[in-house]
């Protein structure tokens, strides 16, 4: 499911795909890559705000970024995590449909972290969770869940070993160094590019056909919504 969000002009929110094709629509009040700027102070996230679509301001209160919500009203506006539980809340709904379960059944998750997130951004995460109505949240950083993922814990049980594992992402490219012994996983070394994930190979693309657009056309202006259809092209 795509991690963006969609407000309309009467409060209903949109998420996943329902959201998409909003991106190219009302860019202002759609979005997604929040995940680059949750528990991110607002002078250190300065060129990751460049890069999105939506208005982001200063919050007050916590001194981090905040996003404008021009749907909600002219002043409103919602910290990363508080849109990104709206992600939460469906993937938990849609948890619950697809094992025939109440609404509210289940009530604890462990949600996936970046390897390169500081404690902030892994409590603004937990505090996502915890704003989509679940009672405990345990976070996992994303090589150690990829490594899991693809069983290897599973495969040579008995036997220690050292696995490399790439996490390409739609924001991010980490690596982590892991030790397994005894089917235990124990996180040597990580790292990783916070730039170089799917959405920024989008955007080398739609510059590159916006730079053949624009030497066909001399002079030629391309709006926002123009460059959101290039982005949604480029994706494809």
């Amino acid at each position: 499911m795509p991690s963006v969000i969609h407000f309309t002009s009467t409060g209903e929110v949109l998420t996943g795909h329902d959201a998409v094709p909003f991106l190219r629509t009302d860019p202002k009040n759609t979005f997604g890559s929040v995940k680059r700027l949750i528990g991110r102070k607002y002078r250190k996230a300065k060129e990751d705000m460049k890069s999105v679509s939506y208005e982001c301001c200063f919050d007050d209160e916590t001194k981090r970024v905040g996003i404008k919500v021009p749907n909600l009203g002219e002043d409103v506006s919602l910290l990363p995590e508080e849109i990104s539980s709206k992600v939460i809340e469906r993937l938990v709904l849609e948890a619950e449909r697809y094992r025939g379960l109440e609404r509210g059944t289940i009530e604890k998750a462990v949600i996936t972290v970046p390897a390169y997130f500081d404690q902030t951004q892994v409590d603004a995460t937990i505090d996502a969770g915890m704003m989509a109505g679940l009672k405990v949240v345990k976070t996992l950083r994303e090589p150690e869940a990829a490594a899991l993922a693809y069983g290897v814990d599973i495969m040579n049980p008995d036997l220690d070993e050292t696995i490399f594992v790439f996490d390409l992402g739609g924001g991010t490219f980490d690596v982590s160094v892991l030790a397994m012994e005894g089917g235990i996983f124990e996180v040597k070394a990580t790292g990783g590019n916070t730039r170089l994930g799917g959405e920024d190979f989008d955007a080398v693309v739609v510059k590159f056909l916006l730079g053949q657009f624009l030497k066909t056309h001399k002079g030629a202006e391309v709006t926002q919504r123009g460059e959101r259809r290039l982005y949604a092209a480029a994706e494809r």
